[in-house]
């Protein structure tokens, strides 16, 4: 049985360009400047930069400090707005905790200085209280690896010398009936992109932290978005009414692992239709973030809302829960 494993998404080698999220069938020019018009409009592009070599999210001036959110496997540092690059203040990095004190992949920090004075067009960041149903459309912005070239199929062959052996990828180069789409990841630039949730709550742990995570899927249909690496600590999106609001922190995503300790043989350096993105539950942790931070007036009357359990999804007949590992450790570790 193939299945899916879990990889952050922080750049790991130091002075990689700065790429962006893959969409399928997207080009190297779309989604690389804030969405404007329509119904949807833009949730914050500004308000999206790059730190330590990912992705921050600054929330906006609560209690005049200047608060920031990234992934806690990319930590604080100097976040890179719009151009501009705004100091990190020591020691002010705070990891969320789970109700057992426990650690997320959620961590918060300050910066010195206020980048609405530079950027007018940032504000303060609505923080979700509530997940939206699944197959919500949400919207991820992040500075990760972006798709290079045409899509790419293959037909999988899986289990070929029997239980327990590698599966065969073989590019057909066009689609069949039961092929598999994707494509290589190269260069970019700053994105954002579209997809539907697929779970609205869902346990997951990476690096030795668990966290309740939000779920979406890569498909192969025109506009459907993932992240990749570079887009650890992005932000994840949603619509409710009329406002846009914070719904994650964009943490890892679920591939079909090429791993020696697997025999799964999705080829490297690729995204592929199936593939999830994982997001740290702003809603699931919005108590805990407003407990580190004053409260700014216009958010004081916002309750949070606890998140029901997802059910467990199959797909294809392949299994969406599995083991999934570390790719610097290599370590199994449960994914429920």
């Amino acid at each position: 049985m193939r299945q899916l494993f879990l990889f952050c998404l922080a750049l790991f080698s130091v002075g990689s360009p700065l790429k962006a999220i893959v969409i399928y069938g997207g080009g190297a020019m779309a989604n690389t400047v804030a969405p404007t018009g329509g119904a949807n409009g833009d949730p914050g592009w500004g308000n999206i930069g790059s730190v330590n070599g990912a992705t921050g999210v600054y929330l906006g001036n609560y209690g005049g400090s200047f608060w920031a959110l990234t992934a806690s496997h990319v930590s604080g540092g100097d976040l890179a707005l719009l151009g501009n690059t705004y100091t990190y203040v020591p020691g002010s990095s705070t990891v969320i905790l789970n109700g057992d004190n426990s650690q997320t992949d959620l961590t918060l920090f300050r910066i010195s200085s206020d980048p609405s004075i530079a950027s007018p067009s940032i504000t303060n960041l609505n923080l979700a209280a509530t997940v939206p149903s699944p197959v919500s459309i949400v919207r991820m912005i992040g500075n990760g690896t972006q798709e290079t070239g045409s899509a790419l199929f293959w037909d999988v062959t899986v289990d070929p010398s029997g239980p327990g052996s590698a599966d065969t990828w073989t590019l057909t180069g066009s689609p069949t009936g039961s092929s598999y789409a994707g494509y290589s990841l190269g260069s970019g630039g700053k994105r954002w992109g579209d997809a539907f949730l697929t779970f609205n709550s869902l346990s997951y742990t990476l690096n030795g932290r668990t966290q309740t995570g939000i779920v979406t899927e890569f498909d192969k249909t025109t506009g459907s978005s993932q992240a990749a690496s570079g887009d650890s600590g992005g932000a994840l999106f949603y619509k409710n009414g009329s406002t846009w609001e914070l719904l994650g922190i964009l943490s890892a995503v679920a591939t079909f692992s090429n791993s020696a300790n697997t025999p799964d043989n999705q080829p490297g350096g690729t995204a592929v239709d199936g593939n999830l993105t994982l997001s740290v539950s702003i809603p699931a942790y919005r108590g805990a973030i407003l407990t580190a931070i004053p409260e700014p007036a216009d958010v004081a009357a916002w309750c949070a809302a606890g998140v029901g359990l997802a059910a467990i999804w199959r797909r294809r007949g392949f299994s969406r829960s599995g083991s999934p590992a570390d790719p610097d450790s290599g370590a199994a570790r449960t994914y429920q």
